[in-house]
């Protein structure tokens, strides 16, 4: 009888604990970090950028998003240098689209991208 305990035992052991890995390495697979999230957002924007270049940084969020996206787009887009509110020949605009509209005058869109509540702009100023 304690053979037959012990071979149950162990079945179990090897059958639960294999699933029990599969299980959480496929929900740890679905995740996604939200910093890769907004490099792909960034890539397009990072292709048009000339390298070591200094960008000023608008955005029309609230203080504490604000930091945050600065922190992470100045990581997603180095080399080059952001600047917050710093009026530059090419300026990165991150604007929620439930806040009012951020407008910077002598500027124009060069490229622009929207998702979900979120747009990210690239604008270029001229003279």
């Amino acid at each position: 009888m304690n053979k037959i305990h012990y071979r149950i035992f162990v079945f179990l052991f090897l059958l639960i604990i294999p699933s029990l890995m599969i299980f959480t390495f496929l929900k740890f697979a679905k995740t996604q970090d939200p910093l890769d999230n907004l490099r792909l957002d960034f890539y397009p924007i990072s292709k048009l950028l000339p390298n070591y270049s200094t960008i000023g940084f608008f955005t029309n969020m609230d203080n504490d998003h604000e930091t945050l996206y600065y922190y992470q787009s100045q990581f997603i887009l180095s080399p080059r240098v952001l600047v917050k509110d710093g009026y530059r020949v090419e300026m990165l605009l991150l604007e929620d689209i439930s806040r009012p509209v951020k407008h910077i005058e002598n500027s124009r869109k060069i490229f622009s991208y929207t998702k979900e509540n979120f747009r990210i702009s690239l604008l270029k100023r001229f003279p």
